[in-house]
This record gives structure tokens, C-alpha cells and sequence, in this order.
């Protein structure tokens, strides 16, 4: 009874704070995620096993913006300088995702002759965009009014990069 008094209160106060730092920390951990794509994706030998490190840290991405995405929806409204400075993390993450998208792009006829490898790696990259949408949506309903508009902005270059890889193939639709 005593310990289930204890932990509530410290379950509870993990919710509570969440706050624009958290989603900030967040963030950084999905540009790490996004660069170690890039590298499994570059390293990629076009061999069946060398697809696994690639599948792996696609996982290891979708589940960092999965867990990013509830610290946001569970934080209080963003202040002005917590949003100035999850401005300059996602301007980071928009050049490391370009950098992600490219390598997807460039490996794809590697994938291509395996044949089984391009309907994952599809799948992949459509979780990967259902995830970021809701990221995204997220953070632009957490910060003030007046930074929506650039919230928005920010988040469709992300999302064009993802729009840029569905017009050059099927990777994903």
C-alpha cells in the first residue's frame, strides 16, 4: 500500500513534465536515428544479410518518432523559446532526412534486384511517414499561435522529402 502511494505520485510526475526539452531531446535522438539510417543505407552491399542492419535501423527511427510523438502530445503548450529551439533541431533533422531520402533513393536498384527487399523497405518507409506526419502534428498543436504558420512549414519540408521519394519510385505511397 505504502510502495503504491510512493509510485503514483512519481508515475504521475513523469507525465506531467513534459515539456518542450523533452520533445527537444526527443528529437535529437530521431536525427541520431535518422543518421544511422543514412549510414546502413550507404554501407548497403545489395546483399540480402546486409539488408537486416538497414531494417533494423529503420525500426530503431519509427520507434524514437513513435516515442517522441507521445512526450508531445503529453507536454503542456510550448513557450515561445522552447519552440525557437525545437525550430533549430528540425531544421537539423529536415538536412538529415533530405541526406535519409537520397540514400533511399540511390539504394534502391540494389533493393530492386533482390526483389523481396523493395515491398519491405516500401513498408518501411510508408510507417516511417504515417510516424513523422504524427510527430509533426503533434508539435505544430503544441506551439503558440504565432508560430504555427513556420510549425507547419517546417514539418511540410519534412514531409516533402517524403513525397519526393514516392514520385521517384515505389518506396512509398
Amino acid at each position: 500500500m505504502l510502495v503504491s502511494k510512493l509510485i503514483a505520485p512519481v508515475a504521475f510526475a513523469a507525465t506531467v513534465f513534459a515539456d518542450g526539452a523533452a520533445i527537444n531531446d526527443g528529437l535529437k535522438t530521431v536525427d541520431a536515428d535518422i543518421k544511422a539510417l543514412t549510414a546502413s543505407l550507404t554501407g548497403f552491399s545489395g546483399d540480402l544479410f546486409a539488408a537486416i542492419p538497414v531494417l533494423g535501423a529503420t525500426l530503431t527511427l519509427k520507434s524514437a518518432i513513435d516515442k517522441t510523438t507521445k512526450t508531445a502530445n503529453s507536454s503542456e503548450p510550448l513557450s515561445s523559446d522552447d519552440t525557437v529551439g525545437l525550430a533549430d533541431t528540425v531544421g537539423t533533422i529536415i538536412t538529415d532526412a533530405t541526406a535519409a531520402i537520397d540514400a533511399f533513393i540511390a539504394v534502391k536498384p540494389k533493393f530492386d534486384k533482390l526483389l523481396i527487399v523493395t515491398p519491405i523497405a516500401a513498408g518501411q518507409v510508408k510507417g516511417l511517414k504515417t510516424s513523422t506526419a504524427a510527430l509533426g502534428d503533434a508539435i505544430i498543436a503544441k506551439v503558440p499561435a504565432d508560430f504555427k504558420d513556420v510549425a507547419t512549414q517546417l514539418v511540410g519540408q519534412i514531409n516533402a522529402q517524403f513525397d519526393r521519394v514516392s514520385k521517384y519510385n515505389s518506396l512509398a505511397t
